[in-house]
């Protein structure tokens, strides 16, 4: 099971550098490899959707 991006920040072992490398990327690090169609959802729903479910977001129009 995905971890959510919350769990992971929230994690009393995630260290300061680990939360700066996940934020520092242009993309969320989702733990299944899911792809995000960049064209059909905006940067604020992909990282809603990895915090809050650990999955990628499902498209919709922009």
């Amino acid at each position: 099971m995905a971890k959510t991006g919350l769990e992971i920040i929230k994690a009393l072992d995630t260290t300061a550098g680990e939360i700066a490398e996940i934020i520092s990327k242009g993309h969320p690090p989702f733990e299944e490899g899911g792809s995000v169609a960049c064209d059909k959802v905006t940067c604020e729903q992909c990282w809603l959707a990895w915090l809050t479910t650990g999955k990628p977001p499902i498209p919709t129009k922009k």
